[in-house]
């Protein structure tokens, strides 16, 4: 018999108590769950384990520390096989904690979800959360509970012999932001959804058998491929927005998505940073990378890194074996697909680098332009075959400024029609 509560403690970190139940302005549940029902390891970290988690139309929860212990970390399993149903608001009422939410099963976000944080945001399907210490916080309840860490999340791990591929996680509406947001887990579908890191990071790994994704943006980044574990798919479709743009800040976001299968319809993924005063500095441009085995940008999506004002435009990165660019699918096949950084006022424009076997493109645009004193970006792509048709390929340097177009034709006998 499933309990009329949507969010349920268990008793396997701490004595399992009631949480805090009140109506919050919607006349729904609002779940109270402080840091006194959790186990708080000194040096910041908070664990907190349910049987169940999932919030209906409406509820909420809402995590506090009214001890004021200070928490930096909040990380939250799901012990039971039950996906986690969420269409209501997740809110973390500790400024600048972290929030880890983990549950093997799945995730699924509704229209009406969200997650309001002055922290950073993770989701994820994995098997445990690996610590700098080398600890871990398993899933399932364990010895490891015994030993939980102070130190900060290392990685994401997906072991043998669970479920493979993991289970999805999906994003249907609804809003949601933080200083970064990660989201691990099998096959990801974000449609008509809200994304966003404003100057911050965002990573969107789809895993598809075991090993171990790094926590630090950095670390995986610059972590090949090959090293992380088989991909699954991201989809991102109807209308959603996937950004770490910024407005009147220089901050340097990083957007990363991982994947085997790549997938932008009818969407957005940006990192423009717009009204950047002026003295900032002209290095160290956000970024978009995007890395898999095919990406498709179709129906008229877009992929943007656009500045205005001073300072760097970002930069878009590509590496994948097929790149598909298209018009198709659009109304009447009259909307291209757009990747493109677009400077305005005296921004330097970010540079656009696509690396592939096969590079396709239809009725859609790659563009670099510069309207006002700033300069261009650069365009390089190397591929092993490049077709375009009803094309735009674009690089528009305005005020006597030179940017710089390189088509490379890598040597394994491709062509270029």
């Amino acid at each position: 018999m499933v309990p009329a509560d949507s969010i349920v403690l268990d008793s396997t970190i701490q004595p399992a108590a009631p949480l805090n139940v009140t109506t919050n302005g919607n006349g729904q549940k609002d779940y109270g769950i402080d840091s006194a029902l959790g186990k708080f390891i000194p040096g910041g970290n908070l664990f907190f384990s349910f049987s169940q988690f999932g919030l209906l139309t409406g509820e909420s929860a809402t995590f506090t520390d009214h001890a004021g212990l200070g928490v930096q970390n909040i990380l939250a399993r799901v012990t039971g096989s039950g996906v986690s149903n969420i269409d209501g608001a997740i809110n973390v009422d500790i400024l600048g904690a972290n929030l880890f939410l983990m549950n093997p099963a799945g995730f699924i976000f509704g229209s009406s979800a969200s997650v309001n944080i002055t922290g950073s945001f993770a989701v994820t399907t994995a098997d445990y959360l690996k610590f700098a210490d080398g600890k871990r916080f398993t899933a399932a309840s364990g010895p490891e509970d015994a030993t939980l860490s102070a130190a900060a999340v290392s990685a994401f791990g997906f072991l043998s012999g669970k479920r493979v591929p993991p289970a999805p996680v999906s994003f249907s509406g609804g809003s949601y932001s933080g200083t970064s947001v990660t989201v691990v887990a099998g096959d990801q579908l974000i449609d008509g959804t809200s994304i966003s890191a404003p100057g911050g990071q965002l990573a969107l790994v789809s895993v598809a058998g075991p090993g171990e994704v790094p926590a630090v943006p950095a670390t995986l980044t610059a972590t090949p491929l090959e090293a992380l574990p088989a991909l699954g798919s991201v989809t991102v479709q109807d209308f959603a927005f996937i950004s770490t743009g910024s407005f009147g800040t220089a901050a340097t976001g990083h957007l990363e998505i991982d994947a085997g299968s790549i997938t932008v319809l009818r969407s957005v993924i940006d990192a423009s940073s717009f009204a950047i005063p002026s003295g900032s500095p002209t290095v160290g441009a956000s970024s978009i990378l995007l890395r898999g085995q095919t990406l498709l940008v179709g129906e008229g999506a877009t992929i943007s890194g656009n500045a205005s004002g001073f300072g760097q435009g970002g930069t878009i990165d590509i590496q994948a074996q097929n790149v598909t660019v298209t018009d198709a699918g659009s109304p009447g096949g009259l909307i291209a697909s757009t990747i493109a950084t677009v400077t305005f006022d005296q921004a330097i424009g970010g540079s656009i680098t696509v690396t592939a076997d096969t590079l396709s493109i239809t009725g859609s645009l790659i563009q670099t332009s510069a309207f006002g004193s700033g300069t261009a970006g650069n365009i390089r792509i190397t591929v092993g075959s490049l077709s375009i048709s009803a094309l735009r390929v674009s690089w528009r340097p305005e005020s006597s400024q030179r940017a710089v177009l390189q088509v490379l034709k890598m040597q394994r006998g491709g062509a270029a029609t």
